[in-house]
């Protein structure tokens, strides 16, 4: 691999959710579609991407080996630790190098990997976890459908989770295997905050229940709770639906297909979402600005998705684009604030599911 590549990006870019196959221009449906009335947006073609050059002097640093489709990393501040999740259910303990026989966390009794996208998909630690050992997970149980449980650290021992701990926080039916997003953490605001998939669609057909367009379900979402304030959770007063009117309280934003993970830095969301047959796409969005509609499915990335022009209004665009054909899942990671590489300040890493690159941007500076 010769592309740009910080060491723990390498263990979370291993599932994703799929796209669709490449398609041609000639499988677009004529009618425009969306919430209109504006001037309509037609769609466009778009050559695929070169590869860019690498920074010199960077090389693969290999963390570990022997594990089992890692999903996701996670790290305490001060802590020589890396929890490392695995999808059929275990959380596992990275110590100076070494991969810990005993798991931090099993739950491979509690988790289904029926589907490819399904999984254990996420792990996030209170803000207090030092205080109060409260640490929250994401995955699909064992009838298919998206779970946020609740869980305790053991008192006896801090390298252990207490599986007898657990506690439903969120629940999501899920009627196919696809798009369950899946994704933890809390924010600068001691929120928690969940990434959800729009739950796909039976195999061949398109999204005819455009599920994402209604912010008064979770579907193709980003939720927001204060998971301090009430049990399971309260409200944060200024979700945009807060009230109930308009959409779910929990909701902070919509009109997502598969938001496989998000980011926040230094004020600003950023919002990966997976695409269908043209465009992946990132989103960022300042924290002061919630109840946004990224447009799915009336938009594949900045295009009309299956028509030839579509009604824009009220839909926020995309901010960066990574063009589909040669591309089939993205998965964005973290934004560099280190010092080790002064050349990639403020630049976000991320990949993509079967190309086997890492490539990063600058929203200051862009691609």
């Amino acid at each position: 691999m010769r592309s740009i590549l910080w060491p723990l990006i390498a263990l979370v870019v291993v599932l994703a959710a799929c796209g669709a196959d490449p398609a041609s221009d000639e499988d677009h449906a004529p009618a425009p579609i969306g919430p209109g009335p504006t001037a309509p947006r037609s769609a466009s073609s778009t050559e695929a991407p070169s590869p860019p050059a690498p920074l010199d002097g960077l090389t693969l640093t290999i963390l570990t080996v022997g594990l089992d489709q890692p999903t996701a990393a996670s790290s305490l501040p001060g802590d020589d630790r890396i929890f490392i999740v695995e999808r059929a259910g275990l959380i596992r303990i990275l110590r100076g190098g070494v991969l810990e026989t005993e798991p931090f966390l099993d739950l491979s009794d509690e988790v289904s990997t029926g589907g490819s996208e399904q999984g254990l998909t996420a792990l996030a630690f209170h803000p207090r976890y030092r205080d109060n050992g409260r640490l929250f997970v994401f995955f699909t149980d064992v009838t298919g459908d998206s779970q946020v449980f609740e869980y305790r650290a053991s008192p006896d021992n801090p390298d252990l989770a207490d599986p007898r701990s657990g506690r439903r926080i969120l629940e999501l039916e899920q009627d196919h295997a696809a798009h369950q997003g899946g994704f933890l953490l809390f924010g600068p605001d001691g929120y928690l905050w969940v990434t959800i998939g729009d739950g796909g669609i039976p195999k061949g057909e398109t999204d005819s229940r455009r599920a994402a367009q209604d912010p008064s379900n979770w579907y193709g979402t980003v939720l927001r709770l204060d998971i301090d304030a009430a049990t399971p959770y309260a409200i944060p007063p200024d979700n945009p639906f807060a009230d109930g009117v308009g959409g779910s309280p929990e909701v902070w934003a919509y009109g997502l297909r598969n938001p496989w993970r998000l980011t926040i830095d230094e004020g600003l969301a950023y919002i990966s979402d997976v695409g269908q047959d043209w465009w992946e796409e990132i989103n960022v969005v300042p924290l002061d600005d919630p109840g946004a509609n990224y447009g799915w499915p009336i938009m594949e990335g900045p295009e009309c998705f299956e028509a030839e022009s579509c009604y824009i209004a009220g839909l926020t665009e995309p901010t960066y684009t990574e063009y589909h054909r040669y591309l089939c899942a993205i998965i964005a990671g973290p934004v560099y604030r280190g010092a080790a590489i002064p050349e990639l300040h403020g630049y976000q890493f991320y990949s993509d599911y079967c190309i086997g690159w890492v490539r990063s941007w600058s929203h200051a500076v862009g691609a």
